[in-house]
């Protein structure tokens, strides 16, 4: 039991002479963060009668700030007129596989109401604290029921404050149901 005891210490005491250093130096290191960036979005159509779109981007925020991020949406069709826009029923997020990412805080309400004449609408947010690291992005959105021409669709990243022409998403009372037989969201009061 002594030689036991006896061998275990020598062992501690060994150790402790390797891990203390006669003579230690400090070394300083500086981390700076990334940027913040987003793939081209892909768009599919998932439905007919009505139109339905689901785009999917990716947005990584590697600036380690977390200041937060705003997506805006703008679309544009020649033909566009004043009998409804695309609604966005919703968006969600996801962080990509193998990313550690902090899931977003989005405020924006859905359904949304997106205009075709090119204005832009926040279609979706990361609220400060949230929204970091490489997350996959998927909104849904419909197309007017009368709609039969080429539409053009720019998604859009920044960092708050809102880019100028940008303004909060007007979130109208809105269903699937209104939008198929109207075609489109009833008018904010």
């Amino acid at each position: 039991m002594a030689r036991r005891l006896f061998i275990g210490l020598v062992s501690i005491a060994a150790c402790a002479l390797i891990a203390a250093p006669a003579d230690a130096t400090t070394a300083t290191v500086a981390i700076t963060g990334g940027g913040l960036t987003m793939t081209t979005p892909s768009v599919r159509v998932i439905g007919q009668n009505p139109t339905v779109l689901e785009a999917t981007t990716t947005v990584t925020d590697a600036r380690g700030t977390g200041s937060g991020w705003v997506i805006t949406l703008g679309a544009n069709s020649a033909d566009a007129t004043s009998d409804g826009g695309l609604v966005v029923f919703d968006a969600k997020a996801a962080c990509v596989t193998g990313s550690a990412c902090t899931l977003p805080i989005n405020r924006v309400s859905y359904p949304l109401t997106a205009s075709l004449s090119g204005t832009r609408t926040v279609l979706f947010e990361a609220a400060p604290s949230s929204g970091m690291g490489a997350l996959s992005i998927t909104a849904r959105v419909m197309l007017p029921a009368s709609f039969r021409s080429r539409l053009d669709l720019s998604v859009s990243l920044s960092a708050p404050p809102l880019p100028d022409g940008s303004a909060a998403a007007p979130s109208f009372p809105c269903s699937v149901e209104t939008v198929v037989t109207a075609g489109r969201c009833r008018e904010a009061p």
